[in-house]
């Protein structure tokens, strides 16, 4: 495969991961409003279950590190692509 062509497919992985990390941003978002903003009335009866909340907040922090990750791999391996690919 040509570089270029790689690079354009990292490019297009890369925007598909920072879509997959909506749900664990969403989630933690709503951990931190529950947790810390919400004063005992949140908006759903079910945030006041404690077991709930770390659940929420677990899975939230599995997909954005997993996310993370990813993105940090792909951002290395394009990075090393462009480097071989400069003109020296």
């Amino acid at each position: 495969m040509d570089i270029e062509n790689r690079i354009k497919e990292i490019d297009k992985r890369l925007r598909a991961l920072f879509i997959a990390d909506m749900p664990g941003l969403i989630l933690v978002g709503i951990w931190l409003y529950v947790k810390f903003g919400s004063r005992g009335d949140s908006f759903l009866p079910f945030h006041a279950n404690e077991l709930f909340l770390s659940v929420m907040l677990g899975t939230g922090l599995l997909i954005m590190g997993w996310c993370g990750f990813e993105t940090m791999k792909l951002n290395r391996e394009k990075e090393r692509l462009t480097r071989k690919s400069a003109p020296e």
